[in-house]
């Protein structure tokens, strides 16, 4: 049977999410079979922005969360329905997300990478 339960690693204080805290995937790196992605939780977390992304396919939608000093960009894969349904620009969330970074015409750009969210009570 699928559970949706998930082993988080860590919950990060958004207060903790800056640019540094992405060093921590160099650390534990490689990932793989025996060695999965650290998954952190955040709670109350603002999210400033929100689009549908995808050309041929526009499925997923990238979020940007507002950390306070710093701005994240998040993808979160197959989720664009939820866009006006139950995520609203300004609105917090707990959120369970992996660290990665997005490799883009010889950009690097540290980005989250979201597993769930929900509204903060």
């Amino acid at each position: 049977p699928e559970d949706d339960s998930y082993d988080v690693d860590a919950e990060m204080p958004q207060a903790f999410l800056e640019p540094s805290v992405f060093n921590l995937m160099d650390i534990f790196e490689p990932y793989g079979n025996e060695n999965s992605e650290l998954l952190f939780m955040t709670k109350k977390i603002k999210v400033c922005d929100a689009a549908v992304v995808g050309k041929k396919e526009p499925f997923h939608l990238k979020l940007t969360f507002d950390c306070g000093k710093y701005k994240f960009p998040a993808m979160f894969w197959s989720q664009a329905e939820r866009l006006k349904k139950d995520i609203t620009v300004g609105k917090t969330y707990d959120i369970l997300y992996t660290l990665t970074r997005n490799y883009f015409n010889g950009t690097v750009t540290n980005q989250l990478v979201i597993k769930e969210l929900k509204a903060s009570d």
